[in-house]
């Protein structure tokens, strides 16, 4: 129904960007990517300053697997709106996937820098700090991940490698039996508990979490 208003208001008006765009959305949500892509670059031909515009145009691109054209739109959305939190968000994130990790970085901190206590900002910097074997730092931002959502249950139990890691046994395993109690049935925390439990000769309890 929505998108039969939206085919009425481009036809009465074509150059109607704010329906072109919302067009495109639409047709996204229909999975229908190409066309609402084609949607998206008629609004923006109209009114190539539209941030929202480029970043939603940038989030189909990324699913139409075409990162670099991504990024670019993504560019575009920033330069047009240098706070727009979530266009560098997108950006981190596509830069990670293209292993690109000291850009995603950059951009995660700008990210906090904008919203200091932006969660998935802190959680995401937190895994690539350990992919650059920054640990001390990868730490400190599990935690403030952790301040923000204390039941954040992959903030904890990455926590815990990292303190194994770091030789910080009882640590791990206090970070560990936290994920146990917060969900049971997560099998890979209670293996690695079970083998953190052998280094420190607790056989039984080992024997328990295997």
């Amino acid at each position: 129904a929505a998108l039969a208003d939206y085919d009425r208001a481009i036809e009465l008006d074509p150059r109607y960007a704010y329906a072109l765009c919302n067009h495109g959305v639409v047709l996204y949500r229909l999975n229908r990517p190409k066309a609402a892509l084609d949607s998206y670059d008629r609004a923006l031909a109209i009114s190539s300053d539209d941030a929202l515009a480029w970043f939603n145009r940038a989030d189909l691109l990324r699913q139409l697997n075409q990162p670099e054209e991504a990024l670019a739109s993504l560019g575009r959305a920033i330069s047009i709106k240098p706070d727009f939190l979530e266009a560098y968000f997108n950006r981190a994130i596509l830069l990670e996937e293209q292993r690109r990790v000291a850009e995603a970085l950059a951009s995660f901190d700008k990210v906090l820098a904008l919203k200091p206590d932006y969660l998935p900002a802190h959680f995401k910097r937190a895994l690539l700090l350990l992919e650059l074997r920054r640990s001390t730092e990868a730490l400190a931002s599990f935690d403030k991940a952790l301040a923000l959502k204390p039941d954040y249950l992959e903030a904890h139990y990455n926590r815990g490698l990292l303190l194994l890691e770091l030789r910080r046994p009882r640590e791990a395993l206090a970070s560990f039996d936290r994920v146990a109690a917060l969900q049971p049935a997560f099998a890979d925390v209670h293996v690695s508990r079970g083998n953190l439990l052998v280094e420190l000769g607790q056989f039984t309890d080992a024997l328990l979490s295997f």
